[in-house]
């Protein structure tokens, strides 16, 4: 089952939600994050967050369920909304939103990915990142690629057609940023270790 945690900060455009959303089976929403759902026909199962930024809008038509947290906290609403997910057994987490806004949010949010291995996809506004483990197969559409080492080393990938080969790449001092994937499109195979696959955000999804 896949869960769909929706968070604010950046506008995800309304096609790439309608190509998402049917493929989730449970959404939760974190507070402001409700609003990416305005105009999709598709409602929040639940709704995470102190609802501070809601008050100027009619948000209640948007979800089934509200679980108010308190807003003296040191944690944000997507943090508790993941950890929503996470107690509901999903064999995928994708964040969609929260790349936008304040630069701490955004931050916080990268290293709740980083941390969370259920978070296989986040997609923002601009980008599909996209955590790799060692046996995945990515297929790139042509354009820009850029792949981080996360977690413990070792770290080794092979890739065709990229511009710059990452086979020999030293991940361990490295990384692979603004690469290229040829215009017939690149592959990357992981051997072992753990990435985030960034990529322009009409690039395919990951393959099985």
């Amino acid at each position: 089952m896949v869960i769909a945690v929706l968070s604010s900060g950046d506008s995800v455009a309304k096609d790439l939600l309608l190509s998402l959303l049917p493929k989730c089976k449970f959404i939760i929403a974190a507070d402001r994050g409700l609003l990416l759902l305005q105009g999709t026909g598709f409602t929040a199962d639940l709704l995470v967050g102190d609802l501070d930024s809601l008050t100027d809008t009619n948000w209640q038509p948007l979800t089934r369920e509200v679980l108010t947290l308190q807003s003296d906290k040191d944690v944000s609403d997507t943090d508790e909304a993941v950890a929503q997910a996470q107690v509901r057994n999903p064999s995928e987490i994708w964040l969609i939103g929260g790349s936008g806004g304040r630069m701490d949010h955004w931050l916080s949010n990268l290293r709740l990915v980083e941390k969370t291995p259920l978070v296989r996809r986040w997609f923002t506004a601009e980008e599909r990142i996209i955590r790799l483990r060692a046996g995945d197969y990515l297929r790139l559409e042509p354009g820009r690629a850029s792949l981080f080492p996360i977690g413990r080393a070792p770290w080794r990938v092979r890739s065709l057609g990229l511009v710059w080969p990452l086979d020999s790449v030293n991940f361990e001092s490295w990384h692979s940023l603004s690469n290229q994937a040829c215009e017939t499109g690149g592959e990357l195979w992981v051997d072992s270790g753990e990435f985030f696959s960034f990529q322009a955000s009409n690039a395919r999804e990951l393959q099985a």
